[in-house]
């Protein structure tokens, strides 16, 4: 998801127009930290929902149904702060103002959408031991 983000924003940078520069290139380093926060977000509550006994579609829905939302909450109350900059009169500033709004939807969207299809298709274990162990310790109560 934090490459998704940086290569789509060097493609909007090119779309508007911009170049690639140290100033561009701050941001991607911006970027990978803002977006990172997204994605542990969304892990860490996939993790708890998957050793809470739930399968690998339906801690998606779980998690996107609680996290999903507080992730797009943060994303558009950050990208709205950044788009105040659009206003400014100094290029450099109106350029990452857009570029940081963009970043926000970027990476939420990549830690929403992209992360959980990479997931489901590569099911990595230590996503899907978590799933595992959980079943099993349900057969072991019930057992008893």
């Amino acid at each position: 998801p934090l490459a998704f983000t940086v290569v789509l924003n060097f493609g909007l940078i090119r779309l508007m127009g911009g170049e690639i520069n140290t100033s561009t290139m701050m941001v991607a380093s911006i970027s990978i930290g803002t977006g990172v926060d997204y994605t542990i977000h969304f892990l860490e509550r996939m993790k708890i929902q998957l050793r809470a006994g739930d399968d690998l579609s339906r801690a998606y829905v779980n998690t996107v149904m609680s996290s999903g939302k507080a992730i797009l909450l943060n994303a558009t109350a950050v990208a709205l702060g950044f788009l105040v900059l659009i206003f400014s009169v100094f290029l450099p500033q109106m350029m990452m103002g857009i570029l940081m709004a963009a970043t926000m939807f970027f990476s939420s969207i990549g830690a929403l959408i992209l992360l959980p299809a990479l997931i489901i298709l590569t099911k990595p274990k230590f996503l899907t031991r978590l799933s595992a162990e959980a079943m099993a310790g349900k057969a072991a109560v019930i057992r008893n």
